[in-house]
């Protein structure tokens, strides 16, 4: 009783802390006259000027509470919904919490003196309260004890907000690492609450209210919602599943719902649920988990039969299109493990237009497997053009087969351009001409050197085409990129790989081909030898090199050439230079010693001699002829 007269005594104090901006009157401490003045102040939803009334019965009643009757079970509820008005409300924070602690105060007060006339559901309500307004007020200090309350009022009673308060500590309990919380716990905290919002759908509860409830325990679950978590709780639910079909029904139908969204389908409990939803309902939910679950064991007979009986009856129920999605995307799997590309292709088309684009798989495997369709090697492997049209719809990337592309040699020589459409023959479907490209290290750069210094003794040196290597390719076709994206194929009829140092040497011979924008030949070199250092990132190419730009119809000879990656610029055997253009700019009279540089770019589209002294006008025709 001490303890109650303190807590009086210090609503009296906030009484008077609260007065200036509640009431001015000073009533006089008797009960009935009190109360009738709190009441009429009630009844007109003044609280502000009931509160002090409500002070001065507490203050007529002294140490004994029940000496004033009019504290009973009753009006201390309704004292309760007159403080959650005013805390509401209250911008003083000092204030606000007085009035908190008075509303604590009204829970203890029920409880100590009426609790024991209660049944089930009054306790179950006064606890429901009580647990809120803890989460709402004091949610830090008090959420263990606001658990304790939910928890023993959904016990008791049920109702959708104890229950979404229960689970939202559920959830915190494991987001603050409290002891014993672990994913365990909440998926057990999340079936046993699932449970109580089905009982209250089954009951008359308003689903618009509840569904979204059971969402926001879903979302919260989501991370914990393991197949390894559901499977052992799904699997003693089904154990104890009610064996009428009134009772059993939406039970099976919210865990087939949820294993089959958590992709747990090839469990044990989503097999019976599938046999116990097939023998209550034939729906073509039943039917499908049905399919799915003879998918799984590999009788695929069995699988294909349900699963044209699900799309049926899926066609007849109005499912939506999603759901029809994944019906046709079975029917596309167990098509293909049947052997029956065709008919996952159907399947996948549907899935696809139903709105699941990994159907479009299917009909990329269909059109991959078909790669004899045609009379040429172009028309044959058109058919991985409109393959990869297909897996990049399904999203798995673009040009998945670009290996097996034709090369660009091929279309140059069937004068047909890339990026042009193509009709591909057998199945008279357009698809786009494309080519492979491989980024290698070779890099055509913006520059060529000549030098003096190399002897031939050095060039054979370099050159490393007498080395054993430990990797030998014949007949390659590389795409390089170049200077300012220009692209260019080199082809070489024989390369070897010698590992460290790191070289590729092309000892039979490379042709690089550049080509414009508008994928014409623009340039051409050609030589008998070659070897890259990937070191250095030098490529250098050996004896007559002869280097022609078809649209200024220029050619240039030597025996030695290097292309420098990092310096952008080539040097070769000066003894050796010649070009078709009656102008040479060079340093020096004697020709065969000289050292001088040349500029040009990859397409030798124009080239400047430097470090010359003298011009002087030749006649080329002589140099021309080695």
């Amino acid at each position: 009783m001490k303890k109650v007269l303190n807590k009086m005594i210090g609503l009296a104090l906030g009484a008077l802390m609260l007065a200036p901006v509640m009431a001015t009157a000073s009533p006089d401490p008797d009960c009935d006259k009190c109360y009738n003045n709190w009441a009429i102040r009630m009844n007109q939803n003044d609280y502000a000027g009931a509160y002090p009334f409500w002070q001065c019965m507490l203050a007529g009643a002294g140490e004994d509470l029940t000496s004033c009757k009019h504290f009973n079970d009753e009006n201390i509820a309704l004292a309760n919904y007159m403080f959650a008005m005013l805390i509401r409300p209250e911008a003083d924070a000092e204030r606000k919490r007085v009035l908190i602690d008075s509303n604590y105060l009204t829970y203890e007060w029920r409880e100590k003196y009426f609790s024991k006339d209660w049944d089930d559901t009054k306790r179950g309500d006064f606890l429901m309260r009580w647990g809120i307004d803890e989460m709402t007020y004091d949610y830090e200090p008090k959420r263990h004890e606001s658990f304790k309350h939910l928890g023993e009022s959904i016990k008791l009673y049920p109702t959708q907000y104890a229950i979404q308060g229960y689970f939202r500590h559920a959830y915190n309990k494991l987001r603050y690492k409290d002891e014993g919380a672990d994913c365990d716990f909440l998926v057990k905290e999340y079936f046993y609450c699932s449970e109580l919002i089905q009982k209250l759908k089954d009951n008359g509860g308003d689903a618009a209210q509840l569904d979204p409830i059971q969402a926001e325990m879903d979302k919260m679950a989501e991370f914990c919602l393991s197949c390894e978590q559901l499977v052992p709780m799904v699997a003693k639910i089904v154990a104890e599943m009610p064996t009428d079909k009134e009772s059993a029904t939406p039970i099976i139908e919210k865990y087939i719902k949820l294993l089959d969204g958590k992709g747990c389908q090839d469990s044990e409990p989503y097999a019976k649920l599938a046999m116990m939803q097939y023998e209550f309902n034939k729906s073509a939910e039943a039917a499908y988990a049905i399919a799915y679950k003879y998918y799984k064991e590999g009788k695929l007979g069995d699988a294909m039969k349900f699963l044209k009986e699900a799309i049926e009856m899926g066609k007849s129920e109005g499912l939506a299109a999603s759901r029809m999605a994944t019906f046709y995307m079975l029917g596309a799997k167990i098509s293909k493990k049947q052997g029956s590309l065709a008919g996952a292709k159907s399947y996948g088309e549907k899935a696809a237009n139903s709105g699941n684009k990994e159907g479009w798989r299917y009909v990329g495997d269909y059109y991959a497997s078909n790669s004899t369709c045609g009379s040429t090697g172009i028309e044959r492997k058109s058919v991985w053009w409109l393959a990869d049209d297909y897996y990049e719809k399904a999203g798995l990337g673009k040009d998945m087969n670009k290996s097996k592309y034709p090369k660009r040699a091929d279309l140059f020589n069937a004068t047909i351009q890339v990026g042009s459409s193509y009709n591909v023959p057998c199945w008279n479907m357009k698809t786009t001409v494309r080519i492979w490209i491989i980024y290698i290290p070779v890099v055509l750069t913006a520059g060529i050197f000549f030098s003096c210094s190399n002897s031939n003794s050095e060039i054979e040196e370099v050159s490393g085409v007498h080395e054993r290597t430990p990797e030998e390719m014949d007949t390659i076709q590389m795409t390089m990129y170049g200077a300012g994206d220009a692209i260019a194929v080199l082809i070489a009829p024989r390369i070897q790989r010698k590992i460290r140092p790191s070289r590729t040497f092309f000892p039979n011979g490379l042709t690089v081909i550049h080509y414009d924008s508008l994928n014409q030949i623009e340039a051409k070199m050609v030589a008998d030898s070659g070897v890259y250092q990937e070191t250095s990132q030098k490529f250098e190419v050996f004896n007559n090199v002869v280097i022609e730009n078809f649209h200024e119809n220029q050619t240039l000879y030597t025996d030695y050439l290097i292309w420098e990656k990092l310096r952008g610029v080539l040097q070769p055997d000066s003894s050796s230079v010649r070009t078709d253009d009656p102008v040479l700019m060079y340093d020096g009279l004697d020709f065969h010693k000289c050292r001088f540089g040349i500029d040009t770019d990859e397409k030798f589209s124009w080239y400047v001699f430097r470090g010359y002294s003298n011009i002087v006008q030749i006649n080329t025709d002589s140099l021309l002829k080695k």
